[in-house]
């Protein structure tokens, strides 16, 4: 990691988290063949609200500005969530949250290995069907 013990705990919003599928569609004017990508809403089982694993770092921009960024790590999907996309977000169990977040996990590697190791996989999209189309990209 550039900075040791940068970990964080990304929340989701509320009980669950948008996935995008790619999906064909075909204009029925002209029969033409377009690929889009179809948002679907996904969350744990219990409804449980979900904290993801990420990696944040902080850097200096132009005229010395500080300027922070993160990424919410991913890993193969499995179960359901494979059927929407084939990388899913590693979400933290409630248990291994305050590891994650320690300042002292400071090997990159071990960390990684850490958020896969313990990652909740069991994700649902309950309906099935697409998220509304409130979703944004």
């Amino acid at each position: 990691m550039a900075d040791p013990g940068q970990q964080g705990a990304l929340p989701g919003a509320g009980d669950g988290v948008v996935e995008w599928k790619e999906i064909e569609r075909v204009d029925p004017a002209t029969g033409e063949v377009t690929k889009a990508k179809q948002p679907y809403f996904i969350r744990l089982p219990d409804r449980r609200p979900i904290a993801f694993a990420g990696l944040m770092s902080r850097r200096t921009v132009e005229g010395d500005d500080s300027e922070f960024t993160c990424t919410m790590l991913t890993r193969d999907a499995i179960g359901p969530a494979l059927e929407i996309h084939r990388r899913m977000p590693i979400a933290l169990p409630k248990d291994a949250e305050a590891a994650w977040l320690d300042p002292r996990m400071t090997d990159a590697a071990a960390a990684i290995e850490f958020a896969r190791e313990f990652a909740v996989t069991e994700f649902v999209s309950p309906s099935r069907r697409p998220a509304g189309q409130q979703c944004a990209e």
